[in-house]
């Protein structure tokens, strides 16, 4: 005896409907122009990097486009705060939920979850420097050479360990210029530099009057890194 099942003419019916949705929607899709949206990833992560920010975890390779555009006409730092309280601070959440879910840097999970809260208190002049010091571990550890004591010189062998062309080299690509900004060499009988130095804050030259985007770029350096880390190890 053999049993046979025959779809329902209604159920049926509803595939062959969402069937034709899905494919009057592809019909719509510029090809061309995702293409080339996405082969700019790398770019605008080189240039994230640049001004001294990661790809942030929440963002679309679209809306980081849109970071950068809006960057021509406004300081960037001024770009990601409106984005960071916009929807009453959202996007906060968002990061402070996701630094705190990073098995990648479980090390330095009680650091991170004091981090949370004396950011919630608007101590950031706490944040900045304890932040630092989890961006100089945890880079380190994530490559080949863990006893290295600069970052910098681990992230040139991450990166050629990552596919060309995929989001996570473009995540490490701004971490990269994200690292190699604050970790960049500044002489202690100079000015103090315009942006976050790790060496003139760990070693207390800087004046300690960091803000709170300050604090959210070291967050969101640490996030990206974070996430980007289970490539790396």
């Amino acid at each position: 005896m053999s049993l046979t099942w025959q779809m329902p003419e209604d159920f049926a019916a509803g595939l062959r409907e969402l069937e034709a949705r899905m494919q009057a929607a592809l019909a719509k899709v510029d090809w061309d122009r995702l293409r080339a949206g996405l082969e700019q990833v790398p770019v605008h992560a080189e240039a994230l990097g640049a001004a001294g920010w990661t790809m942030p975890n929440w963002s679309t390779p679209g809306e980081v486009a849109d970071i950068l555009r809006e960057a021509r006409t406004s300081d960037i730092d001024d770009v990601f705060l409106r984005h960071y309280e916009a929807d009453d601070g959202a996007l906060i959440e968002e990061l402070r939920t996701s630094l705190q879910s990073h098995g990648s840097l479980a090390r330095w999970q009680p650091l991170i979850a004091e981090c949370v809260s004396a950011f919630d208190a608007g101590q950031y002049r706490l944040v900045v420097p304890v932040m630092l010091t989890v961006v100089d571990g945890a880079v380190v550890s994530f490559g080949d050479k863990p006893r290295l004591t600069n970052p910098v010189k681990s992230i040139p062998d991450i990166l050629k360990s990552q596919k060309d062309g995929s989001m996570l080299k473009a995540a490490w690509i701004s971490v990269a210029g994200f690292v190699h900004g604050i970790f960049k060499s500044h002489s202690f009988e100079a000015d103090a530099p315009d942006r976050l130095n790790r060496h003139w804050i760990l070693h207390g030259r800087d004046e300690p009057n960091w803000s709170k985007i300050d604090a959210l770029r070291v967050m969101q350096g640490v996030d990206t890194i974070g996430t980007v880390a289970v490539a790396a190890v």
